[in-house]
Formats: structure tokens, C-alpha cells, sequence
């Protein structure tokens, strides 16, 4: 499978955005005021809720169901129907509900915000699809090609709007936002158009493509309720500034976000290749090594994240936006836990989504409440804690369920030696076990 190679070109895809995050969004958070930033996160948190369901619903089954070649042009055939079903429903009905929506968040401008959202759900369906195409066929160089040109070009207009003192507004952020899609949406429609075969002829039945993709998107309504529409919680019981502020230590937590990223993007297609053949010796071979490395990297990235917080978010951002690093630090605890999170994958692998779903319902009770009683009591740095406690939740109950099916070593991440055991070192001895 090449699988160091591929992660390889997956971890240089997400250094660009670590690049983009850290350069271009830290310059447009300093040019623009936190209100006007605020807005923005509204309008990136619902594109976000939109597009993690879409992904679940209409995506990974294209991922998973497209591993049989006879059927793949029939799987991206339903696939495209069911995501642009989906994407540009959610546009509309957020565009007719702007009214009521912009009273519950006390922010007049949502209705600009809004108005902003059906044109670009439009422009970045073939960009958010055509991704997942790539990922499929583990064609990594492709993403990381796409995906620096989509940030090439909001990195450009950026600077564009910097020199000339036009960086100032959030219609300003939506100019960037809606160069990149266009350019990145094109570039993908050239770049994938061998891989652009639809049938309606085929085995596979819509039912089937559903009822498999019907417990990920429950479960990506749930977590993103938490993950992603947190800004509009902290909207509901605090200021548009105080969102901009949060929304701008998300910004800086995508250091560990990124490279989770990263590697859920090749662990995926390659433990449900594995997981296919029902290999599942080689299934616990494969997460012990990945999981292992990744989590002692971001447990010290963790560590120096919290010691040097005041120091570098101070440097990087305007004193506005103090509060950020209280934020950023409780963030940073989510980071350690973070490489364990992707055991969700296996658990979508092996076909047990409903057991995922119960999952992530009881984390997003947890995280949700807790997230609640911050606004209630009116404690913003107290905000994180359900983002901490979410991911925390969905650590252990995965490695809780891996350890008693397949007999997955219950604290493997803490054991060094994974990473350097090879695959027949791994599974010898071990005794197959199926779920």
C-alpha cells in the first residue's frame, strides 16, 4: 500500500493548511475587528455542520461501497445525488430561516450571512465531492495539489486586500472565501475527469447506501452540534466578539486538528481495505503503529502548547483578542486524546455504526451540557471544556469496545515499541478474533 508514502503526501496537504491557518487566517483575525470575525465563524461553523453530514451521508459509503470496482460507477452515481440532495437542501432552508435565527442569536447581520451561504454551497460541491474521490483511490498527491490551490488562492487575495487596506469587513472574508472555491472547484472538475464515471445501472441499492450512512450522519449531527455549532451556543449566551475570540483559538487548535487529520485521511481507506478481507490481525497491527506514534507526538505538543500559549498568542494577536489564550489552553488537553478519536474508523470499517452512534450521543450529552453550564454561569474561558470532554468520551468508549471485540491492548498508544514492530511482529502470536 506504500502507506508511509501516502501519509507522507497527507501530512504535507495538512502542513499547508497548518501554513494557510497560521499565516493568512492569523493576518485576515488581526486586520478584522472580533465582531465582524464573529460573523465569519457563524458563517464557517454552518458550512462545517453541513458538510460533516454530507460527508457522512453521502461519502464514506462512496469510499467504502467504490472498493468493488464493478460497482463504483453506480456508487458515484448515488453518491453525488444524495450529497447534492443533501447540501443544497440545508442551503435553503438556512437562507428561508435567517429571520427567526438572526432574533435567537440577538445579531442582526446574520441575515447577511445567510444570504452568503446557498451561492457558496453551490460553488464547493464539486470541490468537497470530488476530494473524496481522490481519498478514495488514496490519490493523496492529487488533495494536496487541490487543496493548494484552493489555498493559494485565498492566501493571494489576501494579500491583495491587505496592501490596499480593504481587509476590514466580513463581506471582505467572503471575497477570499469564494476565490478559493471557485479556483479549487475547477481545478479538481480537470484533475478527476477520468474518474468521473456515472451509471444507474449496478447491484447496489439505494436502501443499502443508506442504512449504512444513516448511523454516520446521526452521528455527525450530534458531534457537529457540539464540534462545529459551539459558536453559536457561545453566540446564544455571550457577544459576536466573544465567538470571534473563540472561534480564533479553534483557529490555533487546528495545529493538533491537522495532523489527526492527516493520518484518519490514509487510516481510513486503508483499515477498510483491511477490514474487508477481514484481516483482522493485520487490523490491530495497523492502528497500534499509527495510533501509537501519532498520540506521543501530540501528547508533547500538547505539553509545550499550554507553557508557551501566553507568549505566542500574545505576539501573534492584537491584546482584542486576550482571551484567546485561556480558550487555546483548555483546547490544548483535547489535543492528547485527539489520536485516539480515529478508532472511530474501525469501528465504520467493521460495519458497527450503530455502536459509533450510541457513542457519539453520549459524548455530545456530556460535551453539550457541559458547554450549557458555561454559558448559564457565564464562564467563557470555561467554553473548551466541552470540546476536551467530547473527545475524551469518544477515546475511551472506542478503545473500551476494541479491547473486548477484537482484543485490541487496552492502553497500546502508551507502549513506545508499536511504532517500531513490524506487521508480522504485531499479529504473531495473536489469536484472530472477529467482531
Amino acid at each position: 500500500m506504500r502507506i508511509g508514502r501516502k501519509i507522507s503526501w497527507a501530512l504535507a496537504d495538512k502542513a499547508t493548511f497548518l501554513v494557510y491557518g497560521l499565516i493568512f487566517r492569523i493576518l485576515q483575525i488581526r486586520s478584522l475587528p472580533p465582531e465582524e470575525f464573529g460573523l465569519y465563524a457563524l458563517f464557517e461553523a454552518a458550512f462545517i455542520f453541513l458538510f460533516v453530514i454530507a460527508d457522512h451521508l453521502a461519502l464514506a459509503p462512496a469510499i467504502k461501497f467504490g472498493s468493488d470496482l464493478q460497482e463504483r460507477p453506480r456508487v458515484n452515481f448515488l453518491s453525488i445525488i444524495v450529497y447534492a440532495t443533501c447540501t443544497l437542501g440545508f442551503a435553503m432552508l438556512l437562507f428561508l430561516l435567517r429571520s427567526p435565527l438572526s432574533v435567537l442569536l440577538n445579531e442582526p447581520r446574520f441575515l447577511t450571512v445567510a444570504a452568503f451561504f446557498p451561492p457558496y454551497i453551490a460553488l464547493t460541491i464539486p470541490r468537497m465531492y470530488l476530494l473524496s474521490i481522490q481519498q478514495r483511490d488514496l490519490y493523496m498527491h492529487r488533495i494536496f495539489a487541490a487543496n493548494l490551490v484552493w489555498m493559494g488562492t485565498m492566501a493571494g487575495v489576501t494579500l491583495i486586500l491587505l496592501f490596499s487596506d480593504h481587509l476590514h469587513t466580513f463581506e471582505d472574508m467572503m471575497l477570499i472565501v469564494y476565490s478559493g472555491s471557485i479556483a479549487s472547484s475547477a481545478h479538481l472538475l480537470w484533475l478527476s475527469r477520468s474518474q468521473l464515471q456515472f451509471s444507474r445501472k449496478g447491484k447496489l441499492k439505494l436502501r443499502e447506501f443508506l442504512s449504512f450512512s444513516g448511523f454516520l450522519a446521526g452521528g455527525g449531527i450530534f458531534s457537529t452540534l457540539l464540534l462545529r455549532l459551539d459558536t453559536y451556543i457561545v453566540q446564544m449566551f455571550f457577544s459576536t466578539a466573544t465567538t470571534g475570540i473563540y472561534q480564533s483559538a479553534k483557529t490555533l487548535f487546528r495545529l493538533f486538528e491537522s495532523p489527526t487529520h492527516a493520518v484518519g485521511s490514509v487510516f481510513f481507506p486503508a483499515i477498510s481495505k483491511v477490514a474487508h478481507a477481514q484481516d483482522y490481525d493485520q487490523l490491530r497491527s495497523l492502528t497500534q503503529r499509527s495510533l501509537t506514534a501519532h498520540f506521543w507526538v501530540s501528547l508533547f505538543g500538547a505539553i509545550v502548547a499550554i507553557a508557551t500559549a501566553p507568549y505566542v498568542i500574545g505576539f501573534l494577536l492584537p491584546a482584542k483578542y486576550a482571551l484567546a489564550i485561556p480558550f487555546f489552553q483548555v483546547l490544548a488537553l483535547a489535543g492528547c486524546v485527539l489520536p485516539l478519536t480515529l478508532q472511530i474508523f474501525i469501528l465504520i470499517a467493521i460495519g458497527k455504526t450503530n455502536i459509533l452512534f450510541r457513542y457519539i450521543i453520549i459524548a455530545v450529552v456530556i460535551g453539550l451540557s457541559t458547554l450549557l453550564l458555561a454559558g448559564i454561569f457565564q464562564c467563557p474561558t470555561c467554553i473548551p471544556l466541552g470540546t476536551v470532554l467530547y473527545h475524551t468520551t469518544i477515546a475511551l468508549l472506542t478503545s473500551r469496545f476494541l479491547h473486548r471485540s477484537l482484543r485490541f491492548p487496552l492502553f497500546f498508544f502508551l507502549n513506545i515499541r508499536n511504532i517500531f514492530q513490524s506487521a508480522t511482529t504485531a499479529a504473531s502470536g495473536v489469536p484472530r478474533a472477529k467482531p
